[in-house]
């Protein structure tokens, strides 16, 4: 970037960019350096704003990106032969590659992101029989902190987890974060203690164990609290870390007899109906497709309002037989009583495909995040493939072509080029 500041030597050019670099720094530097004028700035702007308006500061992003590409020229002296000619290219590229690939994070275990015994536990967990997920909560600081605490960064165990951090989900589908955000985020925190919507999302979501961090002291008395709860056990606890087992867990799969069709519903109504709901063994059924005419003409549907007046259902009696070959692709045998609504503990979105029995069926979202189905046959096979839509496909060929461009004109010889003021 200073290499890039050097080829400006006009003031109209290098005083806007040599601010946009300082403001940059000041940013990246937050309170590590005293008194920051940018830092108090960022302070003064109300939470909410500044936790949805950082991703407005891009331009600075793209400035500081554009002064490195243009010191980064410099080094690519205009020889075509000599090592240095083959070696800067193969750098940036090996660099270029690192940083956008999404899992460049795992390449090292930084230790220092946990203690030790909370790295002992987590990787406890990983050698525990079973494929249920856990979780480890966003943990909200004491008042008087500017920042919030997290444990993201590094995975201690190859076990799925659920995630309440939106900003730091990049993967997931978008409804799923804001969903799961607003369902557990502040929960452990509350006065009242894990609200029944928020145990009913941890159920369904297949989570059975909780890693509570339990610094600071307040966190302490949180785990209290949960363990005095019947579905809440302790499995092992250090100074710093608290893992428990969540006893009211539901399977991965499971069934409905009928449902409640939730489609006007906005999701605040919709989590505080959904405790009510799953305590009377009704399944909260949204419909992004209309095509589904099987489950409206089987009278399993019935209004929100409705619910105080329906009589409770048993469980539906169906036995799964379930298997997972790839991420993507998901097998069920089955054997059923009568019709019913399918869950699957799997974050809803609209690229997913159930077939039965070959045939395809229409996609439904059950109890705000999952996907699901309804089917009418006692047996069968079920099969849940995702389907990557066209434009990752696009994007990728995008990428590709980038790095492919960035590669031939890196290995182009250039001709040599003299600056302005050479003479």
């Amino acid at each position: 970037v200073l290499l890039g500041l050097l080829r400006f030597h006009r003031w109209k050019q290098d005083l806007p960019l040599s601010g946009t670099l300082l403001i940059t720094l000041l940013l990246l530097a937050g309170a590590s350096i005293p008194h920051n004028p940018i830092y108090a700035l960022v302070r003064r702007i109300p939470y909410v704003l500044s936790r949805y308006g950082f991703r407005y500061f891009w331009p600075l992003s793209f400035a500081f990106a554009a002064l490195g590409g243009q010191g980064a020229e410099l080094l690519i002296p205009p020889r075509r032969e000599g090592l240095w000619r083959h070696l800067a290219p193969a750098l940036l590229i090996i660099l270029l590659g690192i940083d956008l690939w999404p899992l460049s994070q795992f390449y090292q275990t930084t230790e220092s992101y946990l203690p030790t015994e909370a790295i002992a536990l987590h990787r406890h967990l990983g050698r525990i029989p079973g494929q249920e997920r856990y979780w480890v909560p966003f943990l909200l600081k004491r008042p008087g902190r500017h920042y919030a605490d997290t444990s993201y960064g590094v995975r201690y165990n190859r076990r799925a987890s659920i995630n309440d951090d939106e900003y730091h989900t990049p993967t997931a589908p978008y409804r799923a974060t804001l969903f799961f955000r607003q369902a557990l985020r502040g929960q452990l925190e509350s006065p009242q203690g894990l609200s029944a919507s928020a145990q009913a999302i941890l159920d369904l979501s297949n989570v059975r164990y909780l890693l509570l961090p339990l610094q600071p002291q307040a966190y302490q008395e949180v785990a209290e609290n949960l363990l005095a709860r019947p579905n809440w056990q302790l499995i092992e606890k250090t100074a710093s870390t608290a893992l428990l087992e969540n006893l009211s867990v539901r399977p991965f799969i499971h069934a409905y007899h009928a449902g409640l069709s939730c489609r006007v519903l906005s999701d605040e109504s919709l989590l505080s109906l959904l405790p009510q709901a799953l305590a009377r063994g009704y399944a909260l059924v949204e419909q992004p497709s209309q095509q589904d005419t099987l489950l409206f003409k089987s009278e399993r549907l019935h209004p929100p309002d409705a619910l105080p007046s329906l009589p409770p259902l048993a469980p539906a009696k169906v036995q799964f037989v379930m298997a997972r070959p790839k991420a993507n692709e998901i097998r069920v045998r089955f054997q059923a009583e009568e019709p019913f609504i399918m869950l699957v503990s799997e974050s809803w979105y609209p690229h997913w495909h159930i077939y039965l029995n070959g045939k395809e069926r229409p996609l439904l979202r059950v109890n705000g995040n999952f996907i699901g189905a309804y089917i009418p046959a006692h047996q069968g096979e079920i099969l849940l493939h995702y389907r990557q839509p066209w434009y990752f496909w696009a994007a990728l060929c995008l990428s590709a072509a980038s790095l492919l461009g960035t590669i031939i004109y890196l290995a182009w010889p250039q001709p040599v080029r003299l600056r302005p003021d050479a003479g």
